[in-house]
């Protein structure tokens, strides 16, 4: 599933990125690594997601979570930290 349709509050593993090499290059950089955990806090206005990765928040734009797939590994807490 896209990280766009993860459900607030859940775990996922980041399975893919399927987006430009520039965008990979800086999600990468961010943490956004496959088979990485992370946690959709939440949806921000715009649809803009709210990730954190470890202990960092980090804002993805719809467009881009829209090309990050992910696959649930369940709970509400988790994550690489």
């Amino acid at each position: 599933m896209k990280l766009s349709e993860a459900k607030s509050g859940e775990t996922v593993a980041v399975k893919g990125l399927c987006l430009g090499e520039e965008e990979r290059t800086r999600l990468r950089a961010l943490g956004f690594a496959e088979n990485r955990t992370a946690i959709k806090e939440r949806t921000a206005a715009g649809g803009t997601c709210i990730v954190r990765i470890g202990a960092t928040l980090i804002a993805v734009g719809r467009e881009i979570a829209d090309g990050i797939f992910v696959e649930r590994v369940g709970g509400k807490s988790g994550g690489n930290r």
